[in-house]
């Protein structure tokens, strides 16, 4: 457990009469103590106010440091606004209720220094988590620690130029003129958040564009607008062309496909393996299938219309004859698959090729 006694204040007597509000402790850095270099920070004077508010006794002002409590008392600090804090949170001041045998020796100057004593890092006392810095006593004494406080004197002389950076920081943030450091340091911190983002995102936009880091805004911009004028590129990589090129290609190669179907229909009815009532049905096919179509001529067997054949077998009449007998299975296949007479045909010369003699057609 470290306690600390390091700083003083002189008391203050006008006219005969000391005076009941002592400045305790002020923001800064204190070296040279004995214990060890000594920091107060705004965050330190809340708690002290705190802790003292919920500690549910008034603090002692004693005569000197005697830590065994048995020193005795020179005065008191009331609970329920005996601790303020001053000068935007960076003073902590205390009002002594002087007890009646030590305000005659303090009206006559016998002591002159008051001086907290304090520890640094305490547990709340009912529920034993860390509550802070706590004061234990205030000692009224003649021959305090430090006899001179230069940051408190340095922090007065520069007191009115930080108040006029402050001033200055409170109207860029856009804050009320009594705000605190309290409400200044967040926005403080966002905006440097802000910063570090914009700083972040700079050096991403110069990479793009194939800019050194520390490239200035005359660059960037140069850059921007060069990009901005250059033509549109086509797509990078072999296999890519515009659009328009890629469209009238492709037409021509349906022209030339369609022609070329065209003419293998044309020569397929001549040679009497489609009808006419085919043609739409091969020109579909040609298209979607220009391979199968092809195998599919190389195989069909010439069709030619019933009437006009000449039946291998047995003449063009006559009961058993090969006429009579390809007549009943195009009329059989017409009747099983619900199929045109055309597509019968077909299918029965593919079928039974021997029926037709296709040399008695040209006669």
């Amino acid at each position: 457990m470290t306690v600390k006694r390091a700083l003083s204040a002189e008391l203050v007597v006008v006219d005969g009469k000391a005076q009941d509000w002592v400045q305790l402790f002020e923001v800064g850095v204190w070296k040279g103590h004995p214990q060890a270099q000594i920091e107060i920070t705004p965050k330190m004077l809340e708690e002290f106010k705190a802790n003292f508010e919920s500690d549910g006794s008034d603090l002692v002002v004693q005569l000197g440091h005697d830590p065994s409590g048995n020193a005795p008392a020179m005065g008191w600090i009331r609970r329920g606004g005996g601790l303020e804090t001053r000068a935007g949170g960076r003073e902590l001041w205390a009002r002594i209720d002087w007890t009646d045998d030590a305000r005659p020796a303090i009206d006559a100057k016998k002591y002159r220094y008051v001086s907290p004593s304090w520890m640094p890092e305490t547990l709340d006392r009912v529920t034993k988590k860390p509550a802070g810095a706590r004061l234990m006593h205030v000692a009224v004494t003649n021959t305090p620690f430090f006899t001179e406080l230069p940051p408190i004197r340095a922090s007065r002389e520069g007191e009115g130029a930080m108040d006029k950076v402050i001033e200055k920081l409170r109207g860029l943030l856009g804050l009320a003129a009594d705000a605190n450091e309290a409400a200044i340091l967040p926005k403080l911190g966002a905006l440097e958040g802000e910063l570090v983002a914009s700083r972040d995102g700079r050096k991403r936009l110069c990479a793009t564009l194939g800019l050194g880091a520390d490239a200035d805004g005359a660059a960037i911009e140069a850059s921007v607008g060069a990009l901005k004028r250059a033509p549109a590129a086509a797509p990078a990589g072999a296999d890519m062309v515009p659009r328009a090129h890629y469209d009238a290609v492709l037409k021509r190669v349906e022209a030339l496909e369609a022609t070329g179907s065209k003419g293998v229909i044309e020569g397929a009815l001549k040679a009497h393996k489609l009808t006419a009532a085919m043609v739409p049905w091969a020109e579909a096919y040609a298209k979607s299938d220009p391979e199968g179509f092809a195998k599919f001529l190389e195989t069909a067997p010439a069709v030619v219309p019933v009437t006009d054949l000449k039946v291998l077998r047995g003449g063009a009449s006559g009961a058993g004859s090969g006429g009579d007998e390809a007549r009943k299975l195009i009329a059989a296949y017409r009747e099983t698959h619900k199929a045109s007479y055309e597509a019968a045909l077909l299918a029965v010369s593919k079928d039974r090729p021997e029926l037709f003699n296709p040399q008695q057609r040209k006669e």
